[in-house]
């Protein structure tokens, strides 16, 4: 699943280094704009639906908590 999330994210934004930026929200690599792309091409991807409640820098200051996200959203 991680590796999944992994190509979906940097297709959304490939200039990121989601592997290597431990702290995508805190250090500001993700902003705004790339947070509603990503939003937009995980939906569309797993067939699932993340709203407002869901955007928490747990869930997007890391590959790690994007994919629990997910895995989350698909039970």
């Amino acid at each position: 699943m991680r590796q999944k999330v992994l190509e979906i994210l940097k297709a959304a934004c490939p200039n990121v280094d989601f592997e290597g930026n431990a702290l995508l929200i805190e250090d500001g690599v993700l902003n705004s704009l790339a947070v509603i792309t990503i939003i937009g091409e995980l939906n569309e991807k797993f067939n699932i639906e993340i709203d407002a409640d869901d955007i928490t820098v747990e869930n997007f200051n890391s590959l790690d908590g994007l994919t629990r996200l997910v895995e989350e959203k698909q039970k």
